[in-house]
């Protein structure tokens, strides 16, 4: 639909169920992830639909083969497409999908395209025996080129929140900030369970949300 409630098209699919669909930044693209659960294998493929089109032939369709689901796509701000599955991270940049990172591996304890711009992962380090250890690792797709950032953690995070500009990581009883550059901007001591992390204010201003109260953090 349009702003003004109007239906600019209806898509209909067949033998494919819909499991996460997202806007270009620009409107001028809707893509849609499908899974297809008929035959031995389960089948996923992201469908681009150019809504400026709609009286042509305005559908590109891309299978990411048998056996793998995915789980979260977002368009960044340059209208490329970041789709995250159970096994691994691409971009899709003018109908073409791009790899970021091939496949997780056993060492992934977390990850989120949550920010629209970076896959953010957290892998467990073994550093030796008893002696473990846990590092952010962001990757960024610029350019055709995938670079990575990354910063070292000394346990597990319960809770992480990805914004535009920064990393919220809630550790025991400590609120680790950091860029999307891999770089510390500040830590503060919290007391009590945070439930949730949000981001506002352009990406500047973090909100806490506990079970019964919401503090208001400036970065």
């Amino acid at each position: 639909m349009d702003p003004d409630g109007k239906e600019i098209f209806t898509s209909y699919l067949a033998s494919t169920y819909a499991i996460d669909a997202e806007i270009s930044s620009d409107n001028k693209e809707l893509a849609i992830a499908e899974i297809n659960t008929e035959g031995i294998n389960v089948q996923c493929s992201i469908r681009l639909i150019d809504i400026n089109n709609i009286n042509q032939e305005n559908v590109t369709r891309i299978s990411l083969g048998s056996d793998t689901l995915v789980t979260d796509i977002n368009y960044n701000e340059k209208n490329q497409l970041l789709v995250l599955t159970d096994s691994g991270a691409m971009v899709i940049d003018n109908g073409e999908s791009k790899t970021i990172i091939d496949k997780f591996d056993n060492s992934v304890s977390f990850v989120t395209i949550e920010n629209e711009n970076d896959v953010v992962v957290i892998s467990k380090v073994e550093n030796g025996l008893f002696d473990i250890s846990y590092a952010v690792n962001i990757y960024s797709y610029k350019d055709s080129f995938v670079s990575t950032n990354t910063f070292p953690l000394k346990e597990l995070p319960s809770v992480v929140s990805a914004g535009q500009k920064y990393i919220a990581l809630l550790l025991d009883n400590e609120l680790v900030i950091i860029n999307t550059n891999g770089r510390l901007i500040k830590h503060n001591a919290i007391s009590g369970n945070v439930n949730e992390i949000k981001f506002f204010g352009n990406g500047n201003m973090l909100a806490l949300i506990y079970r019964d109260k919401i503090e208001i953090l400036k970065i």
